[in-house]
């Protein structure tokens, strides 16, 4: 199902279609595990709301703060907001007085993973405009860490490039081991946020950790024989 469709310039709200109730702790219904997704995937569809998560993953913030870090218009940024709201992508957790108004802070529901058959319903182009972002992110995090003389300034600091080449089985057990990681590094997080919570004096260091899994252009072995053989 597409995330969106247009009628009239107006997009059509997944979230419109009727599902079935859950009665008793039942397993809800075929129907409304779709729905579910389809509301993720209308949350997910535009790149800014990607990049607006992402940013809530690393640290609650509000509308006017997001803006002034991605340089967006504040409109646009509460626009978007509102829909990770309503497609319960994230939740507001706190009020804060500023000036005279209150500022709303946002967090995500749950960490930033999507599940492998959510990612694959998106559009290319949206897969695309997502992965181009994170990549670019990635570059210009290790760029400016080099150049602030602090990528290895850790002794625990990793690099490392892994090429492999996997079956079916492997490929897929890979993934989940990717899995299991990002998971285990969110509750890291969250550790670390409790303790620093605790100890205000506490020195924090800014980490970036990234991952990446994907098919090589460079040729297997049987690739390579049999480019020869022809």
């Amino acid at each position: 199902m597409a995330a969106k469709k247009k009628r009239g310039g107006k997009e059509d709200d997944p979230r419109d279609q009727k599902g079935h109730k859950d009665q008793k702790g039942a397993q809800p219904p075929k129907a409304d595990a779709e729905l579910i997704d389809q509301k993720m995937l209308y949350g997910l569809s535009h790149s800014l709301r990607v990049r607006l998560l992402a940013l809530l993953c690393d640290e609650p913030s509000s509308p006017r703060r997001l803006s002034d870090t991605l340089d967006e218009n504040l409109s646009r940024v509460a626009y978007h907001i509102k829909i990770l709201l309503e497609t319960d992508l994230i939740a507001l957790v706190e009020t804060r007085p500023v000036r005279g108004a209150l500022e709303h802070i946002y967090a995500p529901v749950h960490p930033l993973i999507l599940p492998e058959g959510l990612w694959s319903a998106l559009p290319k182009s949206a897969r695309q405009k997502i992965y181009a972002d994170v990549l670019a992110d990635i570059d210009n995090d290790v760029t400016a860490s080099i150049v602030a003389d602090l990528f290895d300034a850790r002794s625990d600091f990793h690099v490392s490039l892994t090429p492999m080449c996997l079956d079916e089985i492997g490929c897929r057990k890979l993934a989940k081991s990717a899995d299991g990681l990002l998971e285990e590094m969110v509750e890291i997080q969250k550790e670390s946020s409790a303790r620093l919570g605790k100890d205000k004096d506490a020195e924090r260091f800014a980490i970036s950790a990234a991952m990446l899994i994907f098919q090589s252009a460079r040729e297997t072995g049987k690739q390579a024989s049999e480019r020869k053989k022809g």
